[in-house]
């Protein structure tokens, strides 16, 4: 035999070989297709459950901040005996989404839930989504009293002075007909796991979970749900097809022979080389904990490693050439400028991590973009050293001998809130506040100051965020009192759409005039304005938060503080 005659009957044994079994990897990636379809479906249907669930925090949220700031509640609350608050619970939760309404003391014990009698004095502290409320702070999470499962929001019940006296906690009931209405609305079958024992949408799921393909969904800890799709059509499908791809591998089988002589000679080598470079391209990526994206000219991301895709939260087959700016965070984008050059740096927060995203764009001339190279770098051990610095501050205000002092307490407060600002960590959560309530806290804390002058406000609600803005008054006030003599007076007023909060005194001598400016840009420990300088520099932060800022007016006769915030409009 030739030496021709043996080179294609041992590629035509090659072919055959390589045909054979592609047709059983056809066939199995043909499964995996479908497969990977449904998994799509159930990741998707996962994502719609979790959009679902944050809406319902939102709303159960909306509803215990408006319940909370109530005049109402806070004096049935005070005023009322346990039937009465009971009954005024059943009926503020009947025209709302919430199933169960619960007020606890401030040790955590139960005193009432709007969705049945009895229970009071049950100790709820164990549940973290009660323990964080009675810190001082919001929480939302799962909770089951033995009987029921509840996706609950709970705040923490303030006094004027901020100190916590109890919790108020709203939750939507999960059960039975909560599990059928989610898998008709996701399009799945729907299993609940934990305690209390809830059945599931189907049978099948507990009989036959190896015909299903699933997704958990956590909860708590020890609370899941599970989604599922059944695999059995899939399969069906597959074997019904199995002849027809038998057909089409015959056929690709004598395509083969024909073309693949000429062709071996040019593809080998490059193929092979290609391969090579993948492998090391592969192998520097994986090995790397920072994140690496590289972009092309066209914005798109050419490449990224598993560190860049844990960091932004997608697969890697979501990023691979799709435009670079609609992978990235919002926060991500506002920090970027794709007409600036050199380096950028901006921040992001993902899943309780913190990340600190570069970007390098290549040029080959000013005006020619070649692509960009961006290094996500994660700083949650950074954030882990703030945290503890808080605990400290909070530590060291319970502690303090001097709690006496007002100003050391505004003190601590005041450098705690700074942290947070400079660490682009303030939260401010804006609620429906009555100016009365505002203006009574105010007085209560002040007043041993004959020097202040509080007028009787307007009136009316504003919206803004009850600890931010009491801490910037205050700031004010000993910012006020340090800078006049004589009296000072604190006035709220009504302007168009919106409340205006002045503060007016007399100068003293040689006192230097304000502009908004000095605490917009400037850093109060390099700032000539006294000892309390910190206090003016957090409220226009915190104000500015609320999209409000400080002006100011300076004569020899008078000085005025002002700033203005919306009015809350009030649900008839």
């Amino acid at each position: 035999m030739k030496l021709r005659q043996k080179f294609i009957l041992l590629v035509a044994l090659l072919l055959l070989f390589v045909l054979g079994g592609s047709f059983w990897l056809v066939f199995d990636d043909l499964k995996q297709e479908f497969l990977t379809d449904f998994e799509q479906d159930l990741n998707a249907s996962g994502t719609a459950f979790r959009s679902t669930e944050k809406q319902r925090f939102r709303s159960l949220a909306t509803i215990a901040g408006f319940l909370e700031g109530s005049p109402s509640f806070r004096n049935v609350l005070r005023r009322s005996d346990e039937k009465t608050i009971f009954q005024y619970l059943v009926d503020v939760s009947e025209p709302t989404d919430a199933d169960v309404i619960l007020i606890t003391d401030a040790q955590g014990q139960l005193l009432v839930r709007s969705d049945r009698e009895g229970d009071k004095g049950l100790r709820l502290t164990d549940a973290p989504v009660f323990g964080d409320a009675l810190q001082g702070a919001y929480a939302e999470g799962y909770w089951s009293d033995g009987e029921s499962l509840f996706q609950l929001v709970s705040l923490p019940l303030v006094d004027s002075l901020d100190y916590v006296d109890g919790t108020l906690s709203l939750g939507i009931r999960i059960d039975e007909s909560f599990l059928q209405k989610l898998g008709h609305e996701l399009r799945v079958e729907v299993a609940y796991q934990g305690e209390p024992e809830l059945p599931p949408t189907t049978a099948l799921l507990t009989t036959s979970p190896k015909s299903f393909l699933t997704r958990q969904l956590d909860l708590a800890p020890d609370k899941k749900i599970v989604i599922a799709k059944s695999v059995i059509p899939i399969s069906q499908f597959v074997w019904r097809s199995r002849w027809k791809l038998v057909e089409i591998g015959s056929v690709a089988l004598l395509l083969a022979l024909a073309i693949s002589l000429p062709l071996i000679g040019r593809m080998t080598n490059p193929v092979e080389l290609l391969e090579i470079a993948q492998a090391e391209m592969k192998t520097i990526f994986r090995t790397n904990l920072d994140g690496l994206i590289f972009v092309d000219e066209h914005g798109l991301i050419s490449t990224c490693n598993p560190a860049a895709t844990v960091a932004l939260g997608f697969e890697e087959r979501d990023l691979l050439g799709q435009p670079l700016m609609e992978r990235l965070p919002s926060e991500v984008l506002a920090q970027l400028d794709d007409a600036a050059g050199g380096t950028q740096s901006a921040t992001f927060t993902r899943q309780g991590h913190d990340f600190k995203l570069y970007r390098t764009f290549i040029r080959r001339q000013a005006s020619e973009t070649l692509g960009s190279i961006l290094l996500i770098h994660d700083v949650t051990a950074e954030r882990e050293r703030e945290r503890l610095f808080d605990q400290f501050l909070k530590q060291l205000e319970r502690n303090s001998d001097q709690s006496e002092s007002r100003e050391f307490i505004f003190g601590l407060r005041n450098l705690k809130a700074w942290s947070e600002i400079k660490a682009e960590k303030l939260e401010s959560r804006a609620v429906p506040l009555e100016l009365s309530v505002i203006v009574d806290s105010l007085k209560e804390e002040w007043a041993d100051c004959d020097r202040l002058v509080l007028e009787p406000p307007p009136e009316g609600q504003v919206l803004a965020d009850r600890s931010h803005l009491l801490l910037s008054l205050h700031n004010l006030i000993l910012f006020s009192l340090q800078r006049s003599e004589g009296r000072l007076s604190f006035e709220v007023e009504r302007d168009g759409g919106s409340f205006r909060f002045t503060l007016a005194g007399r100068p003293r001598q040689n006192t230097k005039p304000l502009e908004e400016t000095e605490f917009s840009q400037g850093d109060p420990w390099h700032s000539d304005l006294g000892a309390n300088a910190l206090g003016i520099f957090v409220a226009s932060k915190l104000l500015a938060e609320h999209h409000s800022r400080l002006s100011f007016t300076h004569s020899e006769d008078m000085e005025r503080i002002a700033f203005h915030l919306p009015k809350a409009v009030k649900e008839v």
